[in-house]
């Protein structure tokens, strides 16, 4: 059976952590497959720019990484998106072995995931990545240095391609 990898981001925007995070993942651990789903509409993130935007720049960030799939599943369901919704479809529509890559933070009762947490890990092993592990840095820091233009810093965070669209595209001003 194969085995799929899911990881879903808001990817508002996509950093070099998240490049980083995927790579490493596509290289040490057995999948077949690694999906990321750039969440529709988030059920408690309000401040996230369009979703084509957010696609375009998954699909920049990540389609060069051996077994990366960008999976837009979440425009067609019903927002907002919960993860565990989006695991049933997607099983429903491609049974195989689920595991959800999650950051360690997301296992504490702060990380504001609740009982959908426990629904979304009936349908998918957890693989928790320690947020340290690969490289510590947001989207919240990326989209602050790009309020403040401050380039050098970016240049260091953000994968080149998405630091063009999102300055091509006016985004995070």
């Amino acid at each position: 059976m194969k085995k799929i990898a899911v990881f879903g981001t808001s990817a508002s925007p996509p950093t070099i952590a998240h490049v980083l995070l995927l790579q490493y993942i596509s290289s040490t651990a057995n999948f077949d497959e690694i999906l990321v789903i750039p969440t529709h509409t988030h059920p408690v993130k309000t401040n996230l720019i369009e979703y084509h935007h957010r696609l375009a720049m998954c699909k920049l960030a990540f389609s060069e990484i051996a077994k990366v799939k960008i999976d837009r599943i979440e425009f067609y369901l019903p927002k907002p998106s919960y993860t565990y919704k989006t695991l049933e479809k997607i099983i429903e529509k491609r049974p195989a072995k689920y595991s959800l890559i999650l950051g360690s933070d997301n296992l504490n009762q702060e990380s504001g995931w609740g009982e959908n947490l426990e629904k979304a890990l009936k349908l998918a092993d957890p693989f928790i990545i320690d947020r340290n592990l690969i490289f510590n840095t947001s989207s919240t820091e990326v989209r602050e240095l790009i309020k403040n233009n401050e380039k050098d810093k970016l240049s260091k965070l953000c994968p080149f391609l998405v630091l063009e669209y999102i300055d091509k595209n006016n985004l995070y001003k």
